[in-house]
């Protein structure tokens, strides 16, 4: 990659670099020029390399069974793309298309990565950090979401002993979480001939 110096140091994910650095770094640097709607990479497909947007917008697209494609995100310049894959080498985990104007990117290889890791460039390890805060990001998420799962698990729980306690004729008192399971509560309701003979079945 060829260009100004001047513009790399722009984007966030060159700053902090000096100028030896930037001069070196370049020469593992692609610059791209996608056109507006065209998809950068697949969700599935292995992963080759990571992008730095300088110009333009990327969606960022999963597939959900039986709904179609979601968009996850839109990311503009200076974002990182594709950086996940690149380090645990699994396959991509979204689809990255280009918004509705065209946008340049900075690619970097996965070869091109490797040997600035092994070299210890400040630029991979910007890339590792910017792994490592994402990570992090996507653990609170999940963490999150369990905890929603489990306020809502325990609101149905808690629902299904007060109808438990209504049905019984007993206050919310008597009743124990130790000794009703409201997955095996079974409401009866008899049958007109049973209510008008007074019986109940067995």
């Amino acid at each position: 990659m060829t260009g100004n110096l001047n513009s790399l140091r722009k984007l966030p994910l060159f700053q902090g670099l000096t100028f030896a650095e930037l001069n070196a770094l370049k020469e593992h640097l692609t610059l791209r020029h996608a056109p507006a709607g065209s998809t950068l990479f697949t969700e599935g497909e292995a992963a080759r390399s990571c992008f730095v947007i300088v110009e333009g917008e990327i969606d960022v697209v999963t597939h959900v069974e039986r709904r179609g494609d979601e968009k996850l995100a839109t990311l503009g310049p200076g974002a990182l793309v594709g950086h996940m894959a690149l380090v645990d080498h699994r396959p991509r985990s979204a689809t990255c298309r280009v918004g509705v104007r065209p946008a340049r990117l900075i690619e970097l290889q996965r070869a091109e990565f490797e040997h600035l890791l092994n070299t210890n460039s400040p630029f991979a390890f910007k890339i590792l950090e910017r792994v490592a805060l994402d990570l992090v990001g996507r653990l609170r998420e999940a963490t999150a979401r369990l905890g929603r799962k489990a306020r809502s698990r325990g609101d149905r729980h808690q629902r299904a002993l007060d109808a438990a306690a209504a049905l019984l004729g007993q206050g919310d008192s008597s009743v124990s979480t130790d000794e009703i399971d409201p997955d095996s509560i079974e409401v009866y309701i008899p049958s007109l001939e049973e209510r008008m003979s007074g019986r109940r079945k067995p």
